[in-house]
Order: C-alpha cells, then sequence, then structure tokens
C-alpha cells in the first residue's frame, strides 16, 4: 500500500515579516491518504481515489469535513486548493487517475460540496 502525503501552509496573521517564516514553517498541516496502486487501474477506481485526494488537499489549504460550506467553496476555488490537488495526481502517476482528473477538473474532485 502506498501512502501519498499532501502538505499545506495554514495562513496565518502576521505582524512583522522577520517572523513570516517562521510563523508559516510551524503551522504545517500534512494529510495522508493510503492506496493500492494496482487498485487505480479502472474510471470508478480512478474517480474514488481522486474524490479522496480532494478531500485531503481540502483538509491541507485548512478546510475541515466540518466547515461551513461557504469556506470549503472558497477553498476549493483557492490555488491552494489547485496546487495540492495537482500534486497528488501527479504523484500517483497513473494514467487512469490523470484521465479523470483532466476530465472533470479539479473543482469536481470533492464532489457535492
Amino acid at each position: 500500500m502506498k501512502t501519498m502525503i499532501i502538505a499545506g501552509l495554514g495562513l496565518a496573521s502576521i505582524a512583522g515579516a522577520a517572523y513570516a517564516g517562521d510563523a508559516l514553517s510551524s503551522d504545517r498541516t500534512v494529510v495522508r491518504v493510503g492506496f493500492d496502486p494496482s487498485s487505480v487501474a479502472t474510471p470508478h477506481a480512478a474517480q474514488n481515489l481522486l474524490t479522496r485526494l480532494g478531500e485531503a488537499a481540502m483538509q491541507a489549504c485548512g478546510a475541515y469535513p466540518g466547515s461551513v460550506r461557504d469556506y470549503r467553496m472558497s477553498v476549493k476555488r483557492s490555488d491552494c486548493y489547485q496546487h495540492k490537488l495537482d500534486q497528488a495526481v501527479a504523484q500517483v502517476d497513473s494514467p487512469a487517475l490523470s484521465q479523470v482528473y483532466e476530465a472533470q477538473g479539479p473543482m469536481m474532485a470533492v464532489a457535492g460540496r
């Protein structure tokens, strides 16, 4: 079983630029997504993994399952989410996953939310 790690940096209000690096590096979120590389061969399995990766990208960017819907939608439209999901799909390196991702785009990766 392989594990994907999606890391994101939370945003913090920072008074001085000198502290920006320390504050951001200490506010790191890591989300692990386990999967079996051989189980991503079908479009249905790829869709399931994409949904899980989308949820992990949401969490890495600061939106959790219990977050308010408007906040989740805002995160879903963010550069952070796009970047994290792009990275995760590239790391899996599955033609089926890439095809599903390209066909529906990042906004659909977290279905119905």
